[in-house]
């Protein structure tokens, strides 16, 4: 076998070795993914939390059979209806309300007949809603908004309101200005247009889909809030919305949509669709009534692998690895939610052979806490982890200086993007570590023997411009750094033979070696002898994980920049959270560095990012970092507050 079917036939080979690495995606928990749901499972999705099993309510069971409407019922349901409805008019009963709702709502869901289906949806909607909100009832229990039949109503109106968008959205009536529709006793419904609060155009998103119509797979927390509205992934097209900012194609997004009723006019009923962004609002107004909205975080989260193009699909990770050059025009940073500029940016740096799935479990648990959902933007450098460790950090430290020329503009957008936080996993730590560099002259100097000073004035100032690019100094906008599992000094297992073997067949981008050369015949001009550490400059990013590896003994050396917090996390197989074990990759011999504001020893494998321990540190790291935020006059819109002080960190909770 020779050329391309030879790395196909060894790519095998090599995944025993990149296994161990940095990345390890596919030997570490799978990341959340969704199917679609059998029709049983979309039920339950409104039912979880509800007072009822399936099927009629006891209120409504009773009813039927203290009647003897069962026979009505199954005969010609919408004759009841009408029959119910008058007795409405007569006792103005909100019990009867209820009664129709869920009579409405299950002969919807018996009936096979879409038109029909849809009447009944509309009607249950509706006395739902005039149950819930009509100004004409009180609760006359007393119990106020913990009256049981709130809840059931809500559920019964959320459920109605999710088949009836279906049924709109099925037959692209969506977007209309207007249209009309009838329910089970012939009241016209007349819709109007669709309100938005969705960040980009309506007409920016591929598709609206409810989340109940996807069925999750391996997420463990689920991140769910009942309330008013039906939970939706809003499906943004992969339409380029910035210019430093990339969308891993059509983004899925949260997002609750409303149906608004007018129920003043007797013979005819207006409403209209109202959807928001959920990482904005969490709540609407119906009158003078604050209403939660239904939340649902996990859901798009564990969808995101759906929507992704074949070319940014984890089975190519490998490939991604061996073939960098494949990797560049894919390189960059990545949203998975809208620019918000007074949102702080948090930036994700996957490891080795691995990409920004690898944070989805820790994502979508850090979505769970109010502070961090509403305070943070997460952001994503995508990377090929064959490149030197040096040629990923210059292409990060570049993408954030175009993030921050295009977006902090404004006294909002200045002040929260000055507080990003960056967390580095595995490989991804390294690529943190070159970038916070107190002395930006320290890397070069390291690799030529001589000061600055002493290089640049043998250099013409095509040359001096030339090797600034490979200095480092710190962001002024980074402002906290989090290391996870972190090989500082390198691991043993990038001198096994099969790592050498991998590291061979992989093919730097040609440019990347000519500029690379270029330095060197530059240093090696001007100091008049060759200097291994910049031959290292060329070698691959497994290369630069042997602890005997010029530049990571150079970067284990740089310390870190003043002024910036950096936190570490470790993990331990032997789960004993001492100092002087390892994570089966890394030994704490490597991963530990001296004078972090924290280090956390967690029991896990080398994929601490996935642990539960890992995840509740980093949140309680962001939730500390509110706090200098907030004294820094970045505007929080959800503010942590300290209950008591400890000697290295804050305890802080929520509000």
């Amino acid at each position: 076998m020779k050329g391309r079917n030879a790395i196909r036939y060894f790519s095998g080979v090599i995944s025993l070795c990149v296994l161990f690495f940095c990345g390890c995606s596919l030997i570490s928990p799978p990341n959340p993914s969704v199917r679609f749901a059998m029709k049983y499972e979309r039920e339950s999705y409104y039912r979880e939390a509800m007072l009822q099993s399936g099927g009629f309510s006891f209120r409504t069971q009773n009813f039927l059979r203290s009647n003897l409407f069962h026979k009505l019922l199954n005969e010609d349901p919408a004759k009841l209806v009408a029959m119910l409805e008058g007795m409405y008019r007569t006792e103005q009963s909100p019990v009867m309300l209820e009664i129709l709702a869920d009579i409405c709502f299950n002969e919807g869901n018996r009936t096979s007949d879409e038109d029909e289906a849809v009447a009944y949806y509309l009607s249950a909607a509706i006395y739902s809603y005039q149950r819930l909100f009509s100004p004409e009832f009180s609760y006359e229990d007393r119990l106020g908004c913990f009256d049981p039949s709130s809840c059931q109503q809500l559920v019964c109106y959320n459920a109605a309101v999710a088949r009836i968008f279906e049924y709109i959205r099925n037959r692209k009536l969506l977007l209309n200005d207007s249209y009309e529709l009838k329910d089970v006793s012939g009241r016209r419904i007349r819709f109007g247009k669709m309100k938005s609060h969705l960040p980009f155009p309506v007409g920016s998103y591929d598709n609206f889909i409810a989340c109940s119509a996807f069925k999750i797979q391996n997420m463990t927390l689920i991140n769910r809030r009942f309330g008013i509205g039906v939970p939706l992934v809003a499906v943004a097209k992969p339409d380029e919305q910035y210019r430093s900012l990339r969308m891993p194609g059509r983004l899925p997004m949260p997002a609750t949509v409303v149906l608004n009723l007018d129920l003043a006019a007797k013979q005819e009923c207006r409403a209209s669709f109202e959807i928001y962004d959920t990482f904005v609002e969490e709540t609407m107004k119906i009158g003078k009534s604050e209403i939660p909205l239904a939340l649902d975080y996990s859901t798009p989260i564990a969808a995101f692998s759906e929507f992704l193009p074949e070319d940014l699909a984890e089975d190519n990770l490998i490939m991604a690895m061996l073939r960098p050059e494949n990797m560049e025009q894919k390189t960059g940073l990545y949203l998975l939610e809208p620019y918000d500029p007074g949102k702080i940016p948090v930036v994700f740096v996957h490891g080795l052979m691995s990409s920004p799935d690898t944070w989805n479990l820790m994502m979508n648990a850090l979505r769970n806490y109010p502070a961090i959902r509403r305070n943070y933007q997460f952001w994503f450098y995508r990377y090929s982890s064959g490149n030197p460790v040096i040629i990923s950090a210059a292409v990060l430290r570049d993408q954030l200086y175009a993030a921050e020329k295009e977006f902090a503009v404004t006294p909002e957008a200045k002040k929260t993007f000055s507080q990003m936080v960056i967390v580095g996993h595995s490989m991804g730590g390294l690529i943190t570590r070159t970038l916070m560099q107190d002395n930006p002259n320290y890397l070069l100097e390291q690799f030529s023997g001589e000061s600055w000073k002493e290089l640049s004035a043998k250099l013409t100032a095509d040359e001096r411009r030339e090797l600034q690019t490979v200095q480092f100094h710190k962001p002024g906008f980074v402002r906290r750094v989090v290391l996870m599992a972190v090989p500082h000094r390198g691991s043993a297992m990038a001198k096994w033979s099969i790592a050498r073997f991998g590291s061979n067949l992989i093919r730097i981008p040609s440019k990347v070696v000519s500029r690379s050369l270029k330095f060197l015949g530059t240093i090696i001009r001007v100091t008049n002898k060759e200097n291994e550490v910049v031959k290292e400059m060329v070698y691959t990013g497994i290369d630069n994980l042997d602890p005997d590896n010029r530049f990571i003994r150079v970067l284990s050396g740089s310390p870190f920049a003043a002024g910036v917090p950096v936190h570490s996390v470790i993990g331990d197989i032997d789960g004993c959270g001492a100092p002087g074990g390892t994570d089966g990759i890394v030994p704490y011999s490597s991963s530990h560095i001296d004078g972090v504001a924290s280090e956390l020893i967690v029991d896990s494998g080398h994929s601490v990012q996935k642990s539960p321990e890992a995840i509740r540190e980093l949140a309680r790291i962001l939730r500390q970092h509110l706090i200098t935020a907030r004294k820094e006059g970045a505007p929080l819109r959800f503010t942590p507050f300290i209950t008591q002080p400890e000697k290295k960190t804050e305890k802080v909770e929520e509000k």
